[in-house]
């Protein structure tokens, strides 16, 4: 039904205007760069571990116990960088208390839209967005799952709902059951190995 992407930041104490100067800065000293996590295995977590699979370059995780005390900390300096879900960083990058380098998406975000994807700053096959989806349970007959799909989309052609999913830093997505399905079956796919790698575990 939406899909929403996060924003990299970086304290401005970090010499790093870029993704490729931040990937650069990484490697010259693995493990020197900390993130700040919300734990659990979430997108802001998520985020990071993939940016730094696919960059080859080793990171420190710090994790806290929300998003907000996350953006304190950063604000302060206590950690170097963090992937930050984009409302609650518009009004900290307008005020330069930190620095945007990029967004996590496939596409450049509406609240963003100075800012280069992850990928089109120069690290190649990198995304990350969360998918909103409703399921239902297994069995539930045909007809019945079409009438709630085709609600599902009227409701999201709705401008109020539109607005206020781009509040919160979304976009409608609606899809069929059958691509809502495929898409799962992707994401599990993509995400199962570097949950692993990262040892990620449910909290």
């Amino acid at each position: 039904m939406a899909r929403s992407q996060n924003v990299l930041l970086v304290h401005p104490s970090v010499s790093a205007g870029s993704v490729g100067e931040l990937i650069a800065r990484a490697k010259a000293a693995p493990g020197k760069l900390t993130f700040a996590s919300t734990g659990g295995g979430n997108s802001v977590q998520l985020a990071a571990e993939l940016f730094a699979s696919i960059a080859g370059v080793s990171l420190t995780q710090v994790p806290y116990k929300g998003n907000a005390p996350a953006l304190t900390d950063l604000l302060g300096g206590q950690v170097d960088m963090m992937f930050s879900p984009l409302p609650a960083a518009v009004g900290l990058v307008r005020d330069n208390k930190v620095r945007a380098l990029a967004v996590t998406g496939a596409r450049r975000s509406p609240l963003f839209p100075e800012l280069p994807t992850i990928a089109q700053a120069g690290l190649a096959g990198y995304e990350c967005e969360l998918h909103y989806g409703i399921v239902a349970p297994a069995g539930v007959p045909r007809p019945v799952v079409e009438k709630l799909n085709a609600a599902l989309r009227a409701a999201l052609d709705v401008p109020e709902v539109a607005q206020r999913l781009a509040t919160d830093g979304a976009e409608a997505a609606w899809s069929t059951p059958e691509a809502h399905a495929a898409d799962i079956a992707s994401e599990e796919a993509k995400w199962s190995p570097i949950v692993r790698k990262a040892g990620i575990r449910a909290e």
